[in-house]
């Protein structure tokens, strides 16, 4: 369960950032997963061992689905139910979930 991250790009990519910004999931804030299309937040943080910037206090995650229930079924009106891929957010590893 620790080995989820992403990528967020900023609104504004600064010279600092180089782009995107990595985040791991103990890094989510307020919730277990990221969705594709939302905006968050979160504190630059130096992560000197990369010598590269990540995300710190990432808030607008969403929540956990409650213990024995079922994630909801894909919303939005791409393939598949899919949600449109954003262009400010990658993730890679962390568990998706429908708005």
């Amino acid at each position: 369960e620790d080995k989820g991250f992403g990528f967020v790009i900023p609104a504004v990519a600064g010279p600092d950032t180089g782009g995107d910004v990595f985040v791991h999931r103990t890094n989510l804030a307020d919730g277990t997963a990221l969705v594709a299309g939302t905006t968050v937040t979160y504190e630059l943080q130096w992560n000197s061992q990369k010598n590269k910037y990540q995300a710190s206090n990432c808030m607008g995650a969403a929540p956990a689905p409650a213990p024995g229930t079922a994630a909801a079924p894909p919303a939005g009106g791409g393939p598949l139910g899919r949600n449109e891929p954003s262009p400010n957010l990658f993730v890679a590893g962390l568990p998706l979930t429908s708005k």
